[in-house]
């Protein structure tokens, strides 16, 4: 019976993706198309060249070493440029916490305490 209705459930989902609609606690990933707009985005914002390319690194310690810089980086004199550009930055923690990384997550939510703090 339990397996009739999880094949059911699963039915009903990919009928719900055909007509275009999100089935409830569907999640969506970010596309290609979603990255390179951040990226565009966040290029021109990020003045150190070195925090831009650890952002967008494949390699998830590159990921934590860019998070670390931020945490860094909210000294009195640099704050109010990260907390300008906030939105953006967790965009990027979304992006980077959705791929299941558990060291990037802690690591993104102490940089969400810290902001939280700060502001």
């Amino acid at each position: 019976r339990r397996a009739f209705e999880n094949y059911r459930r699963k039915q009903e989902m990919k009928r719900m993706k055909a007509k275009g609609r999100k089935y409830k606690g569907e999640y969506n990933d970010f596309s290609k198309e979603d990255i390179e707009e951040l990226k565009a985005l966040l290029e021109p914002l990020v003045e150190d060249k070195k925090l831009n390319t650890l952002m967008f690194h494949r390699d998830f310690k590159k990921h934590q070493a860019a998070i670390k810089l931020l945490i860094d980086g909210m000294d009195e004199s640099t704050k109010k440029g990260i907390l300008a550009q906030s939105d953006l930055v967790l965009q990027w923690l979304a992006w980077k916490i959705t791929e299941g990384k558990t060291a990037v997550f802690t690591e993104a939510l102490d940089l969400v305490h810290l902001t939280r703090r700060v502001v």
